[in-house]
């Protein structure tokens, strides 16, 4: 077996709405950063703060001491075409790793599968473990944000009323929508081109004992309402 890790950079646009995207699947010289994390990156649609972690589109598991996220590398990488004329991005973990990007042996793995058809974009993460392991905690992080609000263009996207329109499909973990939490005076949650106003959490705060053989998904549907900046 090859102990080789993958690494690279998915790029996506759909033409008609005009979404641009790119999910970075690569280490990070910084443990305190979203910057490299394994999601797609679209400012005014998908937004992530600046020098902070969060687990921006990605489910976190906290096993103990070990906080683990499917970012960094993969194993066998693979894009192409799906039904419909979709694409899709996917990769395997063998291992699982934590955020501060150290290899977990012997835990678990994970399958990681990114669908896109148009505008419509589809996540997958799968998770299995090895031996009956408690996972302590789950959340996964929508950041809500907007462009700056004078060092822009007319025709900077931004999200409408209908927002991110996001959908759980599959959620092995039970977890719950938490309470908006408003961050938009918090200096903490700049972006690069403007200010997190909202941060949607997933979350399930209670321990789940998860049984080897059995799979955990969640799967997380998205359909962008992308508007221009000054509409």
């Amino acid at each position: 077996k090859s102990h080789r890790r993958e690494n690279g950079l998915f790029i996506y646009q759909d033409p008609k709405s005009g979404l641009h995207l790119q999910i970075p699947l690569m280490g990070s010289r910084s443990t305190e950063s979203s910057d490299s994390l394994a999601f797609p990156h679209s400012p005014g649609i998908f937004d992530w703060p600046v020098e902070k972690y969060l687990p921006i589109l990605l489910p976190e598991l906290t096993f103990g001491e070990h906080v683990v996220i499917p970012a960094f590398y993969g194993k066998r990488c693979t894009t192409g075409l799906g039904l419909r004329n979709s694409f899709f991005f996917r990769y395997e973990q063998p291992e699982l790793i934590t955020k501060e990007q150290k290899v977990v042996s012997g835990m678990g793995n994970c399958k990681v599968n990114w669908t896109f058809l148009g505008d419509k974009i589809t996540s997958e993460f799968v998770f299995t473990v090895k031996n009956p392991t408690q996972m302590d905690s789950m959340r996964y992080v929508l950041a809500l944000g907007a462009p700056h609000s004078r060092y822009r263009i007319g025709t900077t996207f931004a999200l409408g009323e209908e927002s991110l329109r996001a959908s759980v499909e599959k959620d092995d973990f039970q977890a719950n929508w938490a309470d908006p939490e408003v961050v938009a005076e918090d200096p903490e949650y700049r972006t690069y081109y403007g200010k997190i106003h909202y941060l949607q959490v997933l979350q399930r705060n209670h321990p789940l004992i998860m049984r080897p053989g059995q799979q955990y998904r969640l799967t997380v549907t998205f359909q962008p309402d992308i508007v221009l900046a000054d509409e």
